[in-house]
């Protein structure tokens, strides 16, 4: 076993614990975000947290072999004895392949990797935040684990780049790892691994509340610049 799929395991039995010792109010039933190989020294793209829509779901998995009858509502139900980690990765790589969120990223750069802040499936932000936050001021016991989780898996993919594409997550992000402007670079900096890695805080490159196409277009110039110097 190489050192990569050492870590990924050890990473995905963690997650594994934690959703075990979680409250069902914490985990809404269902089964968090495994992940698969990291790819490293690359672009990489923050998300908040995996969304979960039963809909979502069919609409990608639809001409899939292997998962075209999904119950989605069913698989990731947790604790469930029947959930196989193994085919949850595989479905993420479908999703990766056809839904629509990941679409923008490609346009950037072919060659990324996407993590998510919190492993909590679930698609209203107002629903995530009353989990991640005590009294709606403080990050909770379980929020910190993920937190702490995330920063091993950033320092794991060493990216080149970052781009935070949701405005909650840069708001955490800035606050747990306080990012410094570079006025130079017209970015924020975060320290990984003994250098300074550019980091974007924007809001969702797809959905209603995405940037418009001019505001894209600026974010990949900016990135392009900030790559080419770097």
């Amino acid at each position: 076993m190489n050192l990569e799929m050492t870590f990924i395991n050890k990473l995905n039995n963690e997650i594994n614990n934690l959703w075990n010792q979680a409250a069902l109010s914490e985990t809404l039933g269902r089964q968090p975000l495994y992940y698969h190989e990291l790819k490293k020294n690359c672009v990489l793209f923050i998300g908040i947290n995996p969304s979960f829509s039963s809909r979502g779901f069919e609409s990608y998995l639809k001409d899939s072999n292997d998962f075209s009858r999904l119950n989605a509502e069913t698989f990731y139900k947790h604790p469930n004895s029947n959930f196989d980690i193994n085919e949850s990765i595989e479905i993420e790589k479908e999703a990766r392949k056809k839904y629509s969120y990941f679409k923008k990223f490609h346009v950037i750069d072919e060659d990324y990797e996407h993590i998510d802040l919190f492993l909590i499936r679930e698609t209203n932000q107002a629903k995530l935040k009353k989990i991640i936050y005590r009294k709606g001021e403080t990050l909770s016991e379980f929020a910190k684990k993920q937190i702490d989780i995330f920063h091993r898996i950033l320092l794991e993919i060493n990216p080149r780049v970052i781009v935070v594409a949701n405005a909650l997550a840069s708001q955490i992000i800035q606050t747990e790892f306080d990012t410094q402007i570079d006025n130079e670079k017209g970015c924020h900096i975060l320290p990984i691994n003994g250098k300074a890695v550019p980091i974007f805080y924007t809001s969702m490159l797809t959905g209603q509340r995405a940037l418009d196409n001019f505001s894209f277009e600026r974010l990949k110039w900016h990135l392009d610049f900030v790559m080419a110097s770097t």
